[in-house]
Parts: C-alpha cells; structure tokens; sequence
C-alpha cells in the first residue's frame, strides 16, 4: 500500500482518470499517436506471474533532487534511500516489503504515457515492455512531475 499526501492523491486520481481513458494498444487506431516500445529491465528474485501495476507516484521535479529512470525497492533500506531524494512533503511508504518487491520508473507526463505491452522473467532479470503513447491536443500544466510507474511483485 502507498501512503501519500491529499495533493498527491489528487494528482494520482487525475492521472488515473487520464490514463484509463487512453487504455489502447500499439495497434489501436483510435486517435493516439504510438511512439514507440520502451523497456524496463529490473534484476530482482520474483514470482513473475504475481506482477501487477499499482498506483503511480507523481512528485514534484526539482533541481535539488536528481532521480534515477528506475529503481528496484525490495527492502526498507531501498525504500529510505529512495525518499532521501523526495520532498518531505511526499515521501513514499510501500507496504509488504518482506514479501513484495516494488519496481519504480519514471515515465512521461501530460500529453505522453505508458500503458503496460507485456512483460518477461529470464534468469531472474525482470523486463517489463510499455507502450509509450502521446496525446494530441493537450493543453499541460506549467507544474511538472516526475511521474513514476509502480509495478510489484511477490517475492521467491
């Protein structure tokens, strides 16, 4: 479970309603622009059929704190040097992290977004693939975040 402030739940609602509304494939014919397949590789021992997406973690860019493209958050140590890179004001808690391991990857916002493609699990590396879509015709906010896809996973 993610626990975050009322701003950021509002954010993520708004980003929900937003990215189910652009539920499409790469295929999909219906308006949005396919970019491209983008991978994300994570090495981490899971069971890969209990993947699931979670909530999305949006927080405020700033150029104090310099963030990764992903980070794989598998203990409480993982977790708090994560949040030494967040605001106070938003710091993430992940619940489970005995049992569940959590993968982190920034993403695009506004205008672009990922929607889960498929994912695979080799020799213990975890990919997961996206399609990376654009919207056309979005007018964006002057705010802008480091929108963070959140997957999880049982771990062995």
């Amino acid at each position: 479970m993610i626990v975050m402030s009322l701003k950021r739940q509002i954010i993520i609602v708004l980003l929900t309603i937003l990215s189910f509304s652009c539920n499409r494939n790469p295929s999909s014919p219906d308006g949005d622009t396919f970019l491209e397949l983008k991978s994300f590789s994570f090495t981490a021992p899971i069971d890969s059929g209990s993947l699931k997406q979670e909530t999305n973690i949006a927080l405020y860019s700033s150029f104090h704190f310099v963030r990764e493209d992903s980070y794989t958050i598998q203990t409480a140590q993982d977790l708090a040097d994560f949040n030494s890179l967040v605001d106070g004001s938003e710091q993430v808690s992940l619940s489970n992290l005995n049992s569940i391991t959590y993968f982190l990857f920034r993403g695009p916002f506004c205008s672009e977004y990922f929607q889960y493609y498929d994912h695979s699990y080799t020799g213990g590396t975890l990919t997961i693939r996206l399609a990376h879509y654009r919207k056309e015709n979005i007018a964006c906010t002057a705010l802008v975040y480091d929108n963070y896809y959140v997957f999880s996973g049982n771990k062995l």
